[in-house]
């Protein structure tokens, strides 16, 4: 299965004393999250950058994930 993960700049430029959630923190908890689909990976995420900001987001946020079920694709008979 596959998932495209879209954020907004709100996301990676969460801050917690003067530090940013960041890019490279997003990349390693997509790498090492055992979210079992797309929108429990987008509620891990948000809620992981919710804790690093202590509740405290001051941007606009966005996440959207997109999962592919080749399983579930409907084939339209020729």
């Amino acid at each position: 299965d596959d998932v495209i993960f879209f954020y907004t700049d709100g996301l990676i430029e969460a801050r917690a004393d003067g530090e940013f959630f960041g890019e490279d923190r997003l990349r390693e908890i997509i790498r090492s999250t055992s979210a079992s689909d797309a929108p429990a990976l987008a509620k891990h995420i948000y809620s992981l950058a919710n804790n690093f900001t202590e509740g405290k987001l001051n941007d606009d946020l966005a996440i959207l994930t997109i999962e592919y079920k080749p399983e579930k694709v409907l084939r339209l008979a020729s």
